[in-house]
């Protein structure tokens, strides 16, 4: 019923762009930075060495620029990855060692389902914000997937990574 809703409000919308605009060289002028692996965000230094994740967290909430997007809820899919060291916990075998992501999801939950944002990458940066503040994380990135924000587009959204400050 949602998906269906959602279809029929972008079906009256305007195509900015489609398959066929061309960018041109425009790539060829962006600056190259090389990005750190997705694989080992622990191999940086000042990280901690593991990371606890919480991957495809589903949250139904009003985000969006446009009056027909703030009409309903949308479905946003999350993804986050946290840096902490999980030795004391595997060494102890307690919840009190570790980071709870029982309480973590609960605190994406709220921001996202009482936060008010437009845009996804507001949310991020506030769950980013949120995690290095409130639980012993050193460095996180945030994955949020706004799916169905383009008709032509299976998946679109946001990733970002934050630290928190060392010293």
């Amino acid at each position: 019923m949602r998906r269906a809703a959602i279809a029929a409000a972008r079906a009256e919308l305007p195509v900015y762009c489609d398959a066929s605009h061309d960018l041109g060289s425009r790539e060829a002028d962006l600056p190259v930075t090389k990005r750190p692996s997705n694989d080992t965000p622990h191999a940086r230094p000042g990280h901690a060495p593991d990371t606890v994740f919480l991957h495809g967290l589903e949250v139904d909430c009003v985000i969006g620029i446009w009056d027909w997007e703030r009409q309903f809820k949308q479905t946003l899919e999350i993804d986050v990855d946290l840096a902490t060291d999980t030795r004391p916990a595997a060494r102890s075998d307690s919840i009190a060692d570790t980071i709870d992501y029982k309480a973590v999801t609960k605190r994406i939950l709220q921001l996202a389902e009482t936060g008010g944002f437009l845009l996804v990458e507001a949310l991020a940066e506030a769950i980013a914000q949120a995690v290095l503040t409130e639980f012993d994380v050193s460095w996180t990135r945030i994955r949020i997937n706004k799916k169905f924000a383009v008709r032509q587009v299976r998946e679109v959204g946001v990733l970002i990574e934050r630290a928190r400050p060392v010293g």
